[in-house]
């Protein structure tokens, strides 16, 4: 059951309050639905805008019906190929946002319909708009070869909305994606450009919010409004592309220790930054840890390049701290010992199983 406008009669029915920027690439069979989960009975309280990131199958006569339909609301877009950054980057170096706060929806999942207006009705609250520039959510988790859903509890959501700062996670090992967060506008217009032609950026980007960020709002645990699908042999976490990406993790890895979190900011929030450098560094792991043909091997310069890393980004504790923690991290240092390459490989798989799990399933 939908809610009525008349319960909320401080709706404002005439403001966006979000823009949806969907990168799309080559997502003629899914695309279609991830339009279709939207609400329209809202459709001037947020825009969409559908940004072809130089498809080589052609989708947009897919999505002619949409954009006959609903002109003032979903927007299409089509520019050169430069992956997952550019399209963000394309955004706001344009000025295209009208809404109040930004959404980012990959093209091959889904929105949860029946969240749709309570969601709105949150990001509307001026003391919200005011106070704090991102919102922080759970996600459902879909897996498509199996049908299989998990629903996915950010820390820190509860069961009512809770008003907090990234320097007072609880939880510094809490996983924020892009899935989970909605960013105010103005933050969102305040980041760096992302490097291009690269995967892995959303990375980068919620590494830049977390910095910048001045207050977070969390949104009660039941009220998810993504729905996050894998298993596509598509998806940049597929075992066959994963495997590929080395090269581009490094990219991510150079681009935000690019920021100084050794200074200007609280201890708690340089932790946070810290585990998601550390989780950046298990990426490099993972990818050695389930290429089946082994290409993906440590050269050298890129040992000493991350031994440098661990030791000016997380400091000579942390460094020792991920040393004992990561039988893999202290191959890097010592470079050698099969017994540590089977440790690994067994705790990477207890520890990691989530995300081993989530490579699996598009593989």
């Amino acid at each position: 059951m939908q809610p009525s406008k008349k319960k909320y009669t401080h709706f404002d029915t005439n403001m966006c309050i979000v823009t949806f920027i969907i990168p799309a690439y080559n997502c003629k069979d899914t695309i279609v639905q991830l339009l279709s989960s939207f609400d329209y009975e809202w459709k001037d309280n947020f825009e969409i805008i559908i940004v072809d990131d130089g498809s080589t199958i052609s989708f947009k006569n897919k999505i002619t019906n949409f954009l006959g339909k609903y002109p003032n609301t979903i927007h299409y877009i089509r520019k050169e190929n430069g992956n997952w950054g550019s399209v963000i980057n394309y955004v706001k170096n344009y000025h295209l946002v009208h809404g109040h706060w930004v959404k980012i929806i990959d093209a091959d999942d889904l929105i949860y319909t029946t969240n749709f207006f309570a969601y709105l009705t949150h990001l509307q609250n001026s003391y919200l708009r005011e106070k704090y520039d991102l919102v922080i959510s759970s996600f459902l988790l879909e897996h498509i070869k199996s049908n299989n859903t998990e629903f996915k509890r950010v820390y820190g959501a509860r069961g009512k909305i809770r008003y907090t700062s990234v320097d007072k996670f609880y939880n510094i090992n809490s996983i924020i994606t892009h899935h989970s967060i909605s960013i105010k506008k103005e933050l969102f217009y305040a980041l760096v450009d992302l490097p291009e032609k690269s995967t892995f950026m959303d990375t980068g980007l919620i590494f830049q919010l977390l910095l910048l960020s001045k207050g977070c709002v969390f949104l009660p645990k039941k009220l998810f409004l993504y729905i996050y699908r894998v298993g596509n042999p598509n998806q940049s976490i597929a075992l066959r592309n994963f495997i590929k990406s080395k090269e581009h993790i490094f990219r991510l890895i150079k681009f935000i220790t690019k920021f100084n979190i050794n200074t200007g900011i609280s201890d708690k929030r340089r932790r946070v930054l810290q585990a998601m450098l550390k989780r950046v560094i298990y990426l490099i792991v993972m990818i050695i840890s389930v290429d089946p043909n082994k290409n993906s091997s440590m050269h050298a310069n890129e040992i000493l390049y991350l031994k440098s890393i661990i030791k000016d980004n997380l400091g000579e504790r942390q460094s020792r701290l991920l040393l004992l923690s990561n039988p893999f991290i202290s191959l890097i240092y010592f470079r050698q010992s099969k017994i540590i390459k089977i440790i690994y490989t067994f705790t990477f798989q207890r520890v990691n199983w989530g995300v081993f799990k989530a490579i699996k399933a598009g593989g």
